[in-house]
């Protein structure tokens, strides 16, 4: 199969990592954690033919997974897969998405995938004509199916994709990092595909809101409103796709500001995040 895992983790619950990493094996990969985790955690080096790199600090999930990358286009894989710490892998998971793929041509694949608390499907998603996005589900269709943006998590991307699309961004560090490089695939025509027959859970892990979405801390709230404005740099994202996010996410945050306890951290990471999304913006006028 010649295929690896990349699992990047961030203080994890171990039992939950064991199990992913035992399921990853059962089925013929071979697995490497990246852990951005400030202090060491000694159960990695307890799981037998694992390859851990261990940072020792939070370098960001687009680091992590390039240092991944790295690791496996030197081992001579074929397939790299990408997971976090919190998704459960089908028993069909590489029967599915590895076997019988051709590992000569770029393409990428994801499950379907269900929100393990609430049982619903997580969208993909697609641009309508002027770049604004809509959520794409299965709609019980048994056919595999296009899509142009997805969480990371779970899917398979062929080696040769890499030469030509590059790596992750690690200028967005977390959030935006993996619909980012999707829209690398689009620009390059690579195709993206949802495969029904493989069904992944994954677990968000956060509160919702009905109208702020996801409910993040202060810190991580910055970067999901200072990213958009990142991606308002690139030529290759549409404008305005990253106009709509940075809507989206200041309203998102001004509601946090009302709503949450913690107010004034809402405020101060939205001021800041706003201040250092158009300093990006002024120091990458060329789209690179």
């Amino acid at each position: 199969m010649n295929a690896i895992a990349i699992v990047v983790t961030y203080h994890p619950d171990v039992d939950r990592l064991l199990n992913l990493v035992s399921s990853l094996k059962e089925q013929g990969l071979s697995v490497v954690i990246v852990d951005n985790s400030i202090d060491i955690v000694e159960n990695f080096f307890k799981i037998e033919n694992v390859k851990v790199i261990a940072n020792k600090k939070n370098l960001g999930i687009a680091k992590a997974q390039n240092i991944g990358i790295k690791y496996a286009l030197d081992s001579q894989a074929k397939f790299i897969c990408f997971f976090d710490q919190d998704s459960y892998i089908p028993s069909n998971y590489a029967a599915g998405l590895i076997n019988n793929r051709c590992s000569n041509a770029s393409a990428v694949y994801l499950p379907l995938v269900i929100d393990e608390d609430s049982g619903e499907e997580l969208p993909a998603f697609k641009l309508n004509k002027i770049g604004i996005p809509k959520k794409v589900f299965s709609n019980g269709q048994e056919k595999e199916f296009l899509v142009e943006l997805a969480i990371s998590s779970g899917t398979v991307v062929t080696a040769q994709t890499f030469s030509t699309v590059g790596d992750m961004n690690e200028d967005l560090f977390i959030d935006l990092v993996d619909f980012d490089w999707c829209f690398k695939c689009l620009k390059c025509s690579i195709p993206i595909t949802c495969v029904t027959s493989v069904i992944m859970k994954h677990s968000i892990g956060l509160k919702k809101g009905p109208i702020t979405g996801i409910i993040h801390n202060p810190i991580r709230n910055y970067y999901k409103q200072r990213n958009p404005f990142y991606l308002l740099a690139y030529n290759y994202v549409p404008k305005s796709y990253a106009l709509y996010l940075i809507l989206v996410s200041t309203l998102q945050s001004l509601i946090m500001i009302i709503s949450q306890k913690q107010s004034k951290a809402y405020l101060d990471s939205l001021v800041a995040a706003v201040r250092d999304g158009f300093k990006y913006l002024v120091n990458h006028k060329n789209g690179s």
